[in-house]
């Protein structure tokens, strides 16, 4: 490995992270550029598909992509990859190299497969954080369709402990007390494909079919862990993701196209539509949660605009004109899907948020919340010059911002829930 490219990746400490704060000597690596309360949590499917795999991704450009990648990651805080695969370790290991070069010390991923194994590689989803993890747990899907089937898709969650106070136990040795806590769940679902025109209707429904199965062993893996976990009302839930759901209807121009190569198309693309309020309706496991997608709150003025995947533009005559055309295979150009997410869901039953503070004996359990920040959910194309490629993956990242709050009782509390 270049040692040079290490050079190129700053290293940066989040000062809420109080096991590292009084270690750290210099204070330049000190995130310095916003409020010290404020958490910047980044989604992102990085596509970076091993080269030992054959096809048409070999030419990826995977190391000098993720050098890039990682050079841009110095104001997130927590980031959640998918395609991070790790087959023969060959991306992975400098994945992590470079996660610890810039500050992200602690790391979850999912599990590789064993050499008995008919996969050919884990589920690549990774979370790397400059907050202590304190627990972690993944699932594999029961089974995946076509080239997906391949490999270990799944879910990962992880417990994240940020803040809270430092004090002295009566040993006099230093511990953290009163961190609020993330619970963070990431996933790549089970992907679609319009070509060949021929079949793609009926792989297609395939595909719907597998989804819908990983919707729900989704949504119970959330309840279970949540449930595990004894969820407190200061903690923060929330799930990230490529879900390989759409979001918005794709571009019209193609659908015209597709269903006039194959008629059958029509009724399949109806069934596309609905996956997204399936997918809602078994996170909000029987309206005891809510879900609220904060891509689309954060930006109900332009819902037509939002797009990760596909992306394009259109040239003086009216043609579309895809804005990548280095990663993203021909045939999925020009698509315009919303496929990737951040949702947060808020348990709606239980007792109230002033009951669920107290202890036993009557004091309030935790003394810091976390909380989303109204507005900063918005899309990250990372466009890039001077690179054979002009984007740093085949999808678009997606970003938002946490606040970290603490609060003095139970009055205070209430005044800063959302």
């Amino acid at each position: 490995m270049n040692q040079d490219n290490l050079k190129q990746i700053q290293t940066k400490v989040h000062p809420l992270n109080l096991n590292l704060k009084k270690k750290v000597k210099n204070p330049e690596l000190f995130i310095a550029d916003r409020p010290q309360n404020q958490i910047k949590l980044l989604t992102y499917n990085i596509q970076m598909i091993p080269k030992s795999l054959q096809g048409e991704y070999q030419s990826g450009y995977q190391e000098e992509r993720l050098l890039d990648i990682f050079k841009n990651l110095g104001e997130y805080d927590i980031v959640c990859f998918q395609e991070a695969w790790g087959l023969f370790q060959e991306i992975k290991q400098l994945l992590m190299l470079y996660a610890q070069k810039a500050g992200f010390l602690y790391v979850a991923e999912t599990r590789d497969p064993n050499f008995s194994s008919t996969y050919l590689g884990d589920a690549g989803i990774m979370i790397v954080s400059r907050f202590y993890i304190k627990k972690s747990q993944s699932i594999q899907y029961s089974f995946g369709v076509g080239n997906d089937g391949w490999t270990r898709r799944g879910v990962l969650y992880t417990q994240i402990s940020i803040g809270g106070k430092e004090i002295q136990d009566s040993n006099g040795n230093s511990k953290i007390i009163d961190s609020a806590i993330l619970h963070l769940f990431t996933t790549h679902m089970q992907s679609s494909h319009f070509y060949p025109t021929n079949v793609a209707p009926s792989t297609l429904k395939q595909s719907i079919v597998c989804r819908t199965e990983q919707c729900r062993e989704l949504s119970s893996f959330i309840g279970e862990q949540l449930k595990q976990s004894k969820l407190g009302p200061t903690d923060l839930v929330l799930l990230t993701g490529d879900m390989n759901i759409s979001g918005r209807e794709i571009n019209p121009i193609m659908t015209k196209r597709l269903i006039k190569e194959n008629p059958l198309f029509a009724d399949v693309i109806k069934e596309l539509y609905l996956e997204y309020r399936i997918l809602t309706e078994l996170l909000s496991q029987g309206q005891q949660n809510t879900v609220i997608d904060l891509l689309r709150r954060d930006n109900k003025d332009h819902l037509d605009e939002l797009c990760t995947f596909g992306d394009y533009y259109l040239n003086e005559i009216g043609e579309c004109v895809p804005t990548e055309t280095v990663l993203t295979v021909k045939n999925e150009q020009c698509f315009k899907e919303l496929l990737d997410y951040i949702f947060q869901i808020k348990h709606n039953d239980g007792p109230s948020k002033q009951e669920q503070c107290q202890s036993k004996s009557g004091e309030i359990s935790s003394k810091a919340l976390l909380r989303m920040l109204p507005g900063s959910t918005q899309i990250q194309k990372f466009f890039i010059k001077g690179r054979p490629y002009t984007q740093t993956s085949d999808h678009y990242g997606i970003s938002t911002d946490i606040e970290y709050l603490e609060f003095d009782d139970e009055n205070d509390l209430l005044k800063k829930f959302d």
